[in-house]
């Protein structure tokens, strides 16, 4: 993996709509329903415990709720979203590169295909957070898109975070969040503290104990502004070639503490003098993930592909199938 700042961040255009594929399907059993409906066979109801995963409460819109997969070579409940060069607080930008491109991919809303997810960066100390934080969820939502946000810092040093320097910050940033899921109607978002934390690249990274407590730290202080457990779906978004910093289950906040594992996996291609690698080689985390956390739902909540050394518009049709 790349160890420079520069670099982490050139890669998120690289992929201008970078494919955020979020698998919640770890205990259920669904079929291919589209070749099942083909078939004539009536698609599978969701499991319990896909009803107690994201809701389709208020505008939220979430495909598998209503048995519409997507891809029609996935076998398990899927959520898909995306990454874009936009301001999810503004409706030119939501319609441009979320409405728009479900219609040009051809998915019909109507019939439970599209993306259901918008990939957010969002400094913990960001300026004014009622209208980055707040407004911006609140102008996802009102089109039928959730929120996931990476919660990061390019300042500040994970004992920075966990030392209490930040505080103020994230208190302004969580009073934004409250004031917004106290709208109602089922108003949640996926928050992912200090993603990457197991890169170098990172200002808070490769500090195991102290991204323990900043986690946590983050938390309480969600916590303390009215923010219940039922309002947030928390993520541990580590990267997942851990190399060269310590294992990933070092930096594990706790089973009470994480809702969901979300990783970063990214094809670089040969640019920046790495290699291509096929998604199969990209997405073998997800088996180290599960065997380390077989509860937990996984999320690839980063990905994307280089533009040389191979086939790139294939490779992103490899990565959806």
């Amino acid at each position: 993996m790349l160890e420079n700042q520069l670099v982490r961040l050139a890669r998120r255009w690289w992929l201008p709509l970078a494919l955020i594929t979020l698998s919640l399907g770890l205990q259920a059993r669904s079929q291919v329903v589209d070749t099942a409906r083909a078939a004539g066979i009536a698609p599978p109801a969701p499991t319990a415990w896909v009803r107690r995963s994201p809701a389709a409460a208020g505008n939220v819109y979430l495909p598998f709720i209503a048995g519409g997969f997507y891809p029609t070579t996935q076998t398990q409940p899927a959520l898909l979203g995306i990454y874009a060069p936009a301001w999810w607080g503004s409706q030119t930008d939501v319609t441009n590169y979320l409405i728009n491109l479900d219609a040009w991919a051809g998915l019909s809303r109507s019939a439970n295909k599209g993306h259901s997810i918008a990939g957010d960066f969002i400094d913990i100390e960001v300026n004014n957070p009622s209208s980055n934080v707040a407004g911006t969820l609140e102008t996802l939502w009102s089109n039928g898109y959730t929120d996931f946000i990476n919660m990061n810092t390019s300042t500040r040093t994970a004992a920075d975070i966990a030392g209490g320097k930040a505080d103020a910050g994230i208190t302004a940033w969580a009073q934004a969040y409250q004031s917004w899921v106290s709208k109602g109607n089922g108003r949640k978002a996926f928050l992912a503290p200090l993603e990457e934390m197991n890169g170098s690249w990172t200002t808070y990274g490769c500090n195991p104990p102290n991204f323990i407590a900043a986690y946590k730290r983050i938390q309480n202080i969600f916590a303390a502004q009215g923010v219940t457990r039922s309002q947030v779906w928390w993520v541990f978004a580590p990267n997942g070639w851990s190399s060269p910093c310590d294992a990933l289950s070092d930096y594990y906040p706790g089973d009470s503490y994480v809702d969901i594992i979300g990783y970063s996996a990214y094809n670089f291609g040969t640019s920046c003098g790495g290699t291509w690698d096929s998604p199969s080689t990209v997405f073998q985390w997800t088996q180290t993930i599960r065997s380390l956390w077989p509860t937990k739902p996984i999320f690839v909540a980063q990905t994307g592909s280089g533009p040389t050394g191979g086939n790139k518009d294939q490779w992103i049709r490899d990565a959806y199938a």
